[in-house]
C-alpha cells in the first residue's frame, strides 16, 4: 500500500533525525511506529481519556527508590544541570539514577516468580502475527528494567504493584535516557550503535515516551488481567497471586537483571557493547529452552538469511513465503514492524550484524547465531 501526504519542512526533517538515530530501516518504519505508538496510546487510555505519568520538569531528582539522591551513581565525566558541588556553586552532571545500581544487589534474592503459561511449545510453528510485538525493538532497556525490578523487589519480596512500579521505572528511565543519549552525543557513535534509543527522556513532550516505555519496556496489564510487554514476552518477569496486579521477576529475570553490564556498570570512558557476553549467553539459553515464540522466530529469520534474503525486503519476502499464515491478512507494513522488531533483538545478542552501504541495508549472521542454529537443528 503506498500512503500520500503533504509533509512541512519540520517534520521531513525529523524523519531524517528519526532514521539518523537508528532504530528504524526507512522512513515507513518510522511512520508504521508513530501509527503504532499512536494507537497504544488510545488502548492504554481507554474510556478513561486521561493517564498522568509525572513530568521529569516537576522534579529535579528520579524518585524511584527510597533511597537518598545522593546515592546515585555518578557518570564520569558527563554534565547534569540539577547536580551542585560541594562549594555550593551550580555543577553539571549527568547520573545514572541509583535504581539501575549493580552495587548492594545479591544473588539469593527474594523467592522467583514461576515462569508464565505459554500457548505454544517448542516444534510448533508460530505466525508472524504471535511473534514478540515489533516494537520490542531493544534489550538494553529490558537489561535495565530488570535491574530497578530487582532493587525495588529487596524491599517489596511478595511482589511490586505494576501501577506504580511501571511509572517509577519509566520516570528514572528518562533520567537514564538523557545520560545515554549524551554518551551517544560524545562518542559520535553511528545510529545502529546508538544507546539511547527506545528510551524515554525528561522535559517538555517526554510524557509519550515514558508511557511508551512503562507498557512496552516494563509491564501493561488489559481488562482481564493479562500482562504484556517485552519483559513478559521474554518471561522475565509474571504476575503474583494477588487480585491487585503486582509482578516480580522469575528466575531468569533476576538473574539477568544481576549480571554486570557493559553501560550501566562500566566506566564509559571508551565504547562498549550494549551487553555482555554472559548476558547474551544467559539470554539466549533462556529462550532456547523456555520461550519457543522467541526461538521459533530467530530460527525463521536465520534461516531465511542463510538462503539468501539479506535484505530486509527480501526478508520480509521470505518471512510470508515460509511462515505459516494466521487467520488474519498481514499488510507490509506490519510484516516489516515484526520482522525489525526480532532482528534489532538478534543485533543486540551478537547473532546479526547490520551492513550499510549507502542507503542499502543488508544483514550478516556471525558465529554465535550459526551456533545457536546448529544446537536448535539438533533437538
Amino acid at each position: 500500500m503506498i500512503i500520500c501526504f503533504e509533509c512541512l519542512a519540520g517534520t521531513k526533517k525529523t524523519l531524517d533525525d528519526l532514521v539518523s538515530a537508528g532504530g528504524y530501516e526507512d522512513y515507513g518504519d518510522v511512520i508504521a511506529a508513530a501509527v503504532a505508538n499512536q494507537a497504544l496510546l488510545h488502548e492504554k487510555v481507554g474510556v478513561r481519556r486521561s493517564l498522568v505519568i509525572p513530568n521529569s520538569s516537576e522534579s529535579a531528582k528520579p524518585n524511584v527508590t527510597q533511597t537518598p539522591s545522593s546515592e546515585l551513581v555518578a557518570a564520569p565525566g558527563v554534565a547534569r544541570t540539577d547536580a551542585s558541588s560541594s562549594s555550593g556553586r551550580s555543577e553539571s552532571r549527568l547520573l545514572v539514577p541509583d535504581v539501575f545500581a549493580l552495587n548492594g544487589l545479591s544473588e539469593s534474592g527474594p523467592q522467583p516468580a514461576d515462569l508464565p503459561d505459554d500457548a505454544w511449545v517448542f516444534g510448533q510453528e508460530v505466525p508472524i502475527s504471535r511473534w514478540l510485538f515489533g516494537q520490542y525493538n531493544k534489550l538494553l532497556p529490558a537489561k535495565a528494567s530488570c535491574r530497578a525490578l530487582a532493587r525495588l523487589l529487596t524491599s517489596a519480596p511478595d511482589g511490586l504493584s505494576l501501577s506504580v512500579v511501571a511509572v517509577q521505572i519509566a520516570e528514572a528511565a528518562s533520567h537514564l535516557g538523557d545520560y545515554l543519549a549524551e554518551l551517544d552525543r560524545i562518542s559520535g557513535v553511528s545510529r545502529d550503535e546508538a544507546l539511547a534509543t527506545a528510551f524515554p527522556k525528561t522535559g517538555e513532550g517526554g510524557d509519550k515516551s515514558r508511557l511508551r516505555f512503562a507498557s512496552q519496556f516494563v509491564a501493561w496489564t488489559n481488562g482481564q488481567g493479562q500482562l504484556s510487554g517485552l519483559l513478559m514476552g521474554l518471561k522475565l518477569i509474571n504476575r503474583t497471586g494477588h487480585k491487585e496486579p503486582r509482578v516480580k521477576l522469575t528466575d531468569a529475570g533476576w538473574k539477568f537483571g544481576l549480571l554486570r553490564n557493559p553501560v550501566l556498570d562500566v566506566d564509559r570512558s571508551r565504547r562498549a557493547s550494549k551487553l555482555s557476553e554472559e548476558e547474551c549467553t544467559l539470554l539466549l539459553e533462556h529462550i532456547a529452552t523456555s520461550v519457543p515464540v522467541e526461538d521459533f522466530a530467530y530460527q525463521a529469520v536465520l534461516k531465511g538469511i542463510e538462503q539468501g534474503a539479506k535484505t530486509p525486503e527480501s526478508l520480509d519476502d521470505y518471512l510470508v513465503r515460509t511462515v505459516p499464515k494466521s487467520s488474519e491478512e498481514l499488510t507490509k507494513e506490519f510484516v516489516a514492524t515484526q520482522r525489525s522488531g526480532v532482528v534489532s533483538r538478534m543485533i543486540d545478542l551478537g547473532m546479526i550484524a547490520r551492513v550499510r552501504e549507502g542507503v542499502r541495508v543488508s544483514y550478516a549472521l556471525s558465529d554465535r547465531a550459526r551456533a545457536y542454529l546448529i544446537r536448535r537443528s539438533r533437538k
